[in-house]
């Protein structure tokens, strides 16, 4: 059962975990936000896809999708200007993996900002997490230059 974010006029419902998130799944008809980012984030066979040092980092992303997740409930007008910040760069995400294969330079590079963007998410969605290094929107339009100069 996938996932789904709770709506705002749910009031006094909060989020505790990724099983509570199940619940309200059978109110939506389309996939959510919560959703798209735990199939993101987490693929089926992800052990086979996730290096194991960032697998570390997985319950802190989840933590983090969790307090997004209860925060939009809670202020969807916020969560959506924070998306707006990072559309731009999950937008050049999708366009980056629709690409063919062009080197393993660019494939590093583009792994190395799937998870810059998800350090950014923390930094805009859930702040008192931290981030595991310095992440900014600055950093990420570099890295899609270096992901472009690999591309040739």
């Amino acid at each position: 059962m996938r996932p789904v974010v709770p709506s705002a006029s749910a009031p006094g419902k909060s989020v505790t975990g990724l099983k509570h998130l199940e619940t309200f799944s059978q109110r939506a008809a389309k996939p959510s936000l919560v959703e798209i980012e735990l199939e993101a984030l987490l693929p089926r066979q992800f052990l086979e896809s996730i290096p194991f040092p960032r697998l570390a980092h997985m319950p802190r992303y989840l933590k983090a999708l969790l307090v997004r997740a209860e925060r939009a409930a809670l202020n969807p007008l916020k969560d959506q200007e924070r998306v707006r910040l990072l559309a731009p760069y999950v937008a050049a995400r999708r366009q980056h993996l629709a690409q063919p294969v062009r080197s393993l330079e660019y494939l590093r590079r583009c792994e190395e900002f799937r998870w810059m963007l998800e350090e950014f998410k923390i930094s805009l969605f859930a702040q008192e997490l931290g981030t595991a290094f310095p992440i900014s929107a600055k950093r990420l339009a570099q890295q899609l230059e270096h992901i472009g100069k690999a591309a040739g």
